[in-house]
């Protein structure tokens, strides 16, 4: 017997369903096709995600989805940073702030210790511990996964972030952003890199008092730890930090995915010319339309193999008169 064409609420849903996901799919292909022909000009598009706990990175650059992630841990490395961070916190951080008259110079930096290098400016237990860990600057030393995962402890992230500058940087830390003055909230903020610091509005630290002092008469100085950090620059901190240290870990053409969207579209076009072809055979030889049962002589207006009703009751003429 021919091919029976699905008829009934069921099969038109599923049909539509089908259909539906199609569609999505087509957008989907023609959108991966855009990306893929912007990466040749200079759009390297990103895309942010987490895998079993682990931050990753697609980047759209040259024809190639590359997965961006953080380097592998050194065990034993690690294993020394988390005794670094059992031990120590933010708290344990004091600041040397440095402004010049009018502005024109500024250094923020954690506090000085011994000859300018890395780890002198940070206090002799904590440099320690830091030299220890055997952190050279290298991307490749396997500890930066751990100092990047503290960066989400609202305790420990400042000092996450020293360290992380210490450990990146084979030159001595500096900020030369001047520290803003809020005479209003009685605050003083300064800055690190991307850290945001708190500093207290008075007290023994200041060698003049950092709301009234004008920077015309001399300069500004204090030494001593933050007032507060503010968690609420966590999620900044991580995104500058995992961009910095992300290193390929994976790399996928585009042309895979491009081909994989359109495979489904492409079987559901294939299923709808093949519909339509069969349609218009059992049309011009006057078959029943969904069991194509030949329909010749019959006058009942309803196929006698499969019961539906024929075009020619539903217009109201003869099968006979419609297939001649």
């Amino acid at each position: 017997m021919a091919d029976t064409l699905p008829s009934g609420p069921m099969s038109r849903l599923l049909r539509w369903s089908f259909d539906g996901l199609c569609l999505f799919l087509l957008l989907a292909c023609v959108l991966a096709t855009a990306l893929w022909r912007g990466s040749y000009r200079g759009c390297h598009d990103e895309l942010a995600l987490r895998a079993r706990g682990a931050p990753y990175l697609l980047r759209s650059e040259a024809g190639t989805i590359l997965v961006l992630g953080l380097p592998p841990e050194n065990p034993e490395r690690g294993a020394a940073m988390r005794k670094c961070f059992a031990r120590f916190d933010n708290a344990t951080l004091s600041w040397y702030v440095f402004v010049k008259r009018n502005l024109a110079r500024s250094t923020t930096s954690p506090c000085r210790w011994g000859e300018p290098g890395p780890w002198d400016f940070l206090p002799v237990g904590l440099a320690e511990y830091g030299l220890r860990a055997g952190l050279t600057g290298r991307v490749d030393d396997g500890i930066y996964r751990t100092l990047y995962d503290r960066l989400n402890d609202p305790q420990r992230f400042a000092l996450a972030h020293v360290l992380l500058t210490c450990a990146s940087d084979p030159d001595p830390p500096f900020s030369h952003e001047a520290p803003e003055r809020d005479a209003v909230k009685r605050r003083v903020r300064a800055f690190f890199g991307r850290l945001r610091i708190d500093l207290p509005p008075d007290g023994d630290g200041w060698d003049h008092d950092p709301i009234t002092h004008k920077y015309a008469d001399g300069s500004l100085e204090y030494i001593g730890p933050a007032a507060a950090y503010d968690p609420a620059q966590i999620p900044e901190l991580r995104d500058f930090w995992f961009k910095k240290l992300a290193v390929p870990v994976g790399s996928v053409p585009w042309s895979a995915p491009t081909a994989a969207l359109a495979l489904v579209p492409l079987l559901w076009l294939a299923l709808r010319v093949r519909f339509l072809i069969i349609l218009s055979h059992r049309r011009r030889r006057g078959l029943c339309l969904r069991c194509g049962y030949d329909l010749a002589g019959n006058t009942g207006g309803r196929c006698s193999e499969c019961g539906v009703a024929t075009r020619a009751e539903k217009r109201g003429t003869s099968v006979s008169a419609q297939v001649e």
